[in-house]
């Protein structure tokens, strides 16, 4: 952040006297600074977002798999002509969604829980 500040203080002030091809060099490295930088803060919000949010999307991952596990037995033991049937086959499709919701949600944003906690 700083060298670039520096660079562009440096065509402020001196721009006149600068050659146009070192101008343009500098500008470029301005560009390539920038992005750097931008990557720089994308890490380190991903690593203080994970850091914040690791104990949360594991107990909710571990939720879901006993609830995914839960429903499976009762899937098994229900009559696949019920109602019942359709209402634990619609549960676990939703628990599926949740779960890969869980697993792959976006590191450098804030984690929303899924699951009410009552």
């Amino acid at each position: 952040k700083n060298r670039v500040r520096n660079i562009e203080r440096t065509l402020a002030r001196k721009g006149d006297s600068i050659p146009e091809d070192v101008k343009e060099k500098m500008r470029q490295r301005i560009a390539q600074l920038k992005t750097e930088y931008e990557e720089i803060v994308l890490a380190d919000k991903e690593r203080k977002y994970s850091i914040r949010y690791r104990k949360v999307k594991f107990f909710e991952r571990k939720k879901l798999e006993r609830m995914l596990s839960r429903n499976a037995k009762e899937i098994r033991e229900s009559d696949p002509n019920s109602a019942e049937f359709a209402r634990l086959t619609s549960d676990r499709k939703q628990m599926l969604e949740d779960l890969q919701y869980v697993l792959y949600f976006p590191r450098d944003m804030k984690y929303v829980s899924v699951l009410n906690n009552d």
